[in-house]
């Protein structure tokens, strides 16, 4: 959204003078910020939060591999790509983790009962 013209040129892009899609791409990333904190603040209450999140951000991975592979070959493309797949990596194991030792407290609640 707020990238200079000239900084989208070091990256590799060609320079675009039309923001509209820029901005509208940065909105976009705001409100993913809002569900991701919306997920983190109470995983419990917000489970299909946490669920879309993992879900955007696989999306993302899937989404970055075919752009990459048979549309445009940036180099910023691939760091993006490897950043997406550690934080879905990461969202996965914590979300499995999570529900895992959800179920074990449970159990323990119920045998102390």
């Amino acid at each position: 959204m707020f990238f200079p013209p000239e900084l989208m040129r070091l990256l590799g892009f060609p320079i675009i003078f039309e923001n509209f899609f820029k901005v509208q791409g940065g909105v976009f990333h705001l409100i993913m910020v809002a569900a991701y904190v919306m997920a983190s603040a109470d995983p419990c209450k917000n489970s299909i939060m946490v669920v879309f999140s993992i879900i955007t951000k696989v999306t993302s991975v899937i989404f970055l591999v075919i752009y990459f592979f048979f549309v445009s070959q940036y180099w910023i493309f691939i760091v993006a790509l490897f950043g997406e797949i550690a934080i879905s990596s990461m969202l996965i194991f914590l979300f499995f983790k999570f529900k895992k030792e959800l179920k074990s407290s449970k159990v323990v609640a119920m045998h102390k009962d």
